[in-house]
Parts: structure tokens; sequence; C-alpha cells
């Protein structure tokens, strides 16, 4: 049976904690919300003990973006998936300036808020115009599902490379197909 997406989010969120161990050098993580951070539609509770992990991370200079498919424009929609975390932060009076190192990108990389102490969600806006590099501004949806299939594609191929290599003599003959979000 080939792996599930939960199975390759798994050992992709692994690795990129696994790399934090060493002196890497990595200036930004990211997360998932849902099944990565907490269960699926609950909410970052203040008794989660990934919360002073992430805390961890932001004391190293290490900027935190949570990625999330939640289609959310409020910040207080996410302030209410994310309190036990936003909260932590705004306790956390060691971090200092560098409690702006977390984000939050929401809708599918559609929105983008921001850490900000002084308002009452945790969280701000930030304007499409200020966070878009200006190569994206002329993007076409055409040209951008044309590389997500790309993608898709090298994804596929270096999938099979690592799951079932050439070599193997105990190679699997497992059907396999990529799954996408619509």
């Amino acid at each position: 049976m080939p792996p599930s997406f939960n199975d390759v989010r798994a050992i992709l969120n692994t690795a990129q904690i696994m790399s934090l161990s060493k002196d890497s050098g990595i200036e930004l993580v990211t997360f998932d919300g849902d099944v990565t951070l907490y269960d699926d539609g609950k909410s970052l509770t203040p008794d989660n003990p990934v919360i002073p992990r992430l805390l961890s991370l932001l004391k190293r200079g290490i900027r935190i973006g949570i990625v999330t498919a939640a289609g959310y424009t409020e910040a207080s929609k996410y302030y209410q998936r994310l309190h036990g975390l936003l909260d932590a932060v705004h306790q956390a009076k060691d971090l200092g300036d560098l409690r702006n190192n977390l984000i939050v990108m929401g809708g599918e990389s559609n929105f983008l808020f921001k850490y900000d102490d002084d308002v009452p969600d945790r969280l701000v806006w930030v304007s499409r115009r200020e966070w878009v590099l200006e190569e994206m501004k002329s993007w076409t949806e055409d040209a951008i599902t044309g590389k997500l299939c790309q993608i898709l594609a090298v994804l596929e191929i270096n999938t099979e490379i690592c799951i079932f290599p050439q070599n193997s003599s105990t190679q699997p003959n497992v059907p396999s197909k990529n799954a996408s979000k619509p």
C-alpha cells in the first residue's frame, strides 16, 4: 500500500524537526494546523505539548509559519484555533522582538497574518501587496496550474525512487496515485 498523505506529512514534519537538532542554519519552519499541530477540526490549546517546542524555536530566532487551508479573513477565527500558542507567545516576555517571527498563512496561501502583541486576537492582517513577490504579481491561473503539475510530477518520480529503489530486490509491486486537494 502506498503511503497516505498524512504518512508523507508526518515524515516530512519529522525530517524538518530532526534537522533542527543540528546547527543547520534554518531560518523558517512551517507547520500545517489540522492534523499536524492539533487534531482535525480542533484547536491548539494551552496544554498542547508542542507549544514549548515552538517557543524554543522562536527563542532561537527561527521564524515559524503556520500554513493552513482554513480561509478565515478575520484574525479572531485564527485566534480561536491557535489561542494556546498565541497566548503563550504573548506571555513569554523573554521573546522580545522574536515574537514577531510568528506568522499565519491561511486560505491556502491567500491570507497572511502576523503576530502583534498589541491587539486582542494577537494577529493582524498583512495586505497582499506587502508580501507577494514582484514576479508573482504577473502569474496567471494557467501558469500556476502548469507549475503545480510539474512539481507533482517531480514529487511522484522522487517518491518512487525513495520508496522503491531501482536496485532493490524486494521492490514491491504497489500501484500508486497522486492525490491533491481540489
